[in-house]
């Protein structure tokens, strides 16, 4: 017997109202983060907005703030399968991690006149390379830039015994981290057994580390770019190389920061090429930002997508608001105090900003300018600098060349009579 009763009529429709609005809700949720999934990176660019990107808010903790910082590195984690702060967001993990850092920096470092056993550190590993140019392997620019900054950085910080350091084997390791990171952006699929070779020689030069390319990639990775890219600007300066010269002889502090009569200081040329070539172009950060608006702040705050934000760091640097119609040129002179303007000095960002900033920013420059410096002291004496149609980063330094003085001439005639002067008979 079947009834008519409009009551039952009513609560049969209530009853699939509040079953079909959320499985529809839910739908939509689950389409709309794939759809947004295929979305690319959402850039910004002004210095307001990069700020505000960069500085956790004070209602956010510090967990919240190192999940922001690790998401977008996931790639990195399973291209080198790192275990530090820049993959986790354990506060921890975090906090031993920047402690030993800064360690391992005063004990390169302890004090300022320390620089100089730094100096002749990096003057002995470039010379030692230096002989061993003698092979065509051996002249291309990056293997220079990788190899060289990778010695420096493992005596100097991990302290490794120079003779152990066999080019094979380092530029093995650098060559095989270069590869695995320009991967990690495109996929997940990498050479088998390359991190199990990198790792292997790893941990016999720095066996204090269980993991030790947690503390070689931040090191040594965006520091060779550093060098390579101040090389390429600096190698036919003549006055920037004078400076650097006289500075080699004296590397303390206040002398990185003096400008002589009318000619920059070491750290404006190094923060000039910071500025225009900034090793670190973007810096990324997970945010959450409401999935469906139309829903009141209690209920939007379930449906909620995670993106990732770019601060591009590489435009900021050279806005024409901000530095000027002249802002691709090199001019170190221009953070000479009596110019550099405040919102100048507030958008070098390249080191980052607020609470997750480098703890590098202010010894990787100085460290930096005497690697550079040491190498230029044998261009033109021992070597030179073949240049390439452009700049590189992690690539794009085709045609740039280190060769031997004694065999520049035949270099640049034919490749076949480099191949003789680069294998003397025997």
């Amino acid at each position: 017997m079947h009834s008519n009763c409009p009551l039952q009529h009513i609560v049969r429709l209530d009853l699939f109202v509040f079953s079909v609005v959320p499985i529809t809700i839910a739908l939509i949720c689950l389409y709309s983060r794939y759809r947004w999934s295929k979305k690319p990176v959402v850039i910004v660019a002004s210095l307001p907005e990069i700020v505000a990107l960069l500085t956790p808010p004070e209602s956010v903790d510090m967990r919240e703030a190192l999940k922001a910082h690790a998401i977008p590195n996931l790639p990195l984690v399973r291209a080198f399968g790192i275990t530090n702060t820049f993959s986790t967001d354990d506060p921890d993990v975090h906090r031993a991690f920047s402690r030993e850092a800064r360690s391992v920096l005063s004990s390169a470092v302890p004090n300022d006149a320390d620089w100089d056993a730094f100096a002749q550190v990096a003057s002995e590993t470039v010379n030692r390379y230096i002989l061993e140019l003698h092979r065509p392997s051996r002249s291309d620019f990056t293997t220079f830039s990788r190899v060289i900054t990778f010695r420096i950085v493992a005596v100097i910080l991990f302290k490794v015994d120079p003779s152990l350091l066999r080019h094979e084997d380092v530029d093995y390791v650098t060559r095989g981290i270069n590869e695995l990171w320009a991967l990690s952006t495109t996929t997940t699929t990498f050479r088998p057994g390359l991190l199990d070779g990198i790792n292997v020689h790893l941990k016999r030069w720095i066996p204090q580390y269980s993991n030790p390319i947690d503390f070689v990639l931040p090191t040594y990775e965006t520091m060779w770019r550093l060098i390579a890219t101040s090389l390429a600007i600096l190698h036919k300066d003549v006055v920037s190389r004078q400076t650097l010269a006289d500075f080699l002889d004296n590397p303390l502090r206040r002398h990185f920061i003096t400008y002589p009569a009318q000619s920059a200081s070491v750290e404006s040329i190094m923060k000039e090429i910071l500025r225009i070539y900034p090793p670190t172009r973007g810096i990324f950060r997970a945010v959450q930002e409401p999935l469906l608006s139309f829903l009141p702040p209690p209920l939007s705050q379930f449906f909620t997508r995670t993106i990732v934000r770019a601060a591009e760091i590489g435009y900021l640097q050279r806005d024409k608001t901000i530095w000027g119609p002249d802002a691709d040129v090199f001019d170190p002179m221009r953070h000479h105090p009596k110019r550099c303007t405040e919102m100048q000095q507030r958008s070098m960002l390249g080191f980052g900003f607020s609470s997750l900033k480098c703890v590098a920013s202010n010894w990787a420059p100085h460290a930096a300018a005497i690697m550079v410096a040491a190498i230029l002291e044998r261009v033109g004496e021992d070597v030179q600098i073949v240049e390439g149609p452009r700049i590189g980063g992690r690539e794009g330094w085709d045609g740039w060349r280190v060769v031997s003085v004694n065999c520049q001439s035949e270099w640049m005639r034919s490749d076949e009579k480099a191949q003789e002067c680069h294998n003397p008979k025997r």
